[in-house]
């Protein structure tokens, strides 16, 4: 990693890596583009929480991509479960 890399890396207050973090500093999601959720009074929600997460099987193992994404034709970026939110979170159903 470039010193200037390391160095925007550690200004950035968001996770994640490339263009990830850079959606992020913009104040988008990298899946949907969507902006980000506020901040509640339990904190951030994450996408880790969110309904529209799945796992989706590939070559290296298991990733977790998004139902809402910008694009029709990918399937979006790989996504942590910490991720910040967008708006269109719909808390997960945990009685399946």
């Amino acid at each position: 990693m470039s010193a200037i890399a390391k160095r925007n890396a550690a200004d950035s207050p968001h996770p994640g890596r490339g263009s990830a973090r850079i959606h992020f500093d913009r104040g988008r999601h990298p899946a949907t583009r969507l902006p980000l959720l506020e901040p509640g009074a339990q904190g951030p929600p994450v996408c880790g929480g969110c309904a529209f997460l799945y796992e989706r099987a590939g070559s290296h193992g298991a990733r977790l991509k998004c139902r809402v994404r910008a694009s029709k034709r990918r399937p979006g970026p790989n996504l942590q479960p910490g991720f910040p939110a967008c708006q269109r979170f719909q808390p997960a159903n945990d009685q399946a």
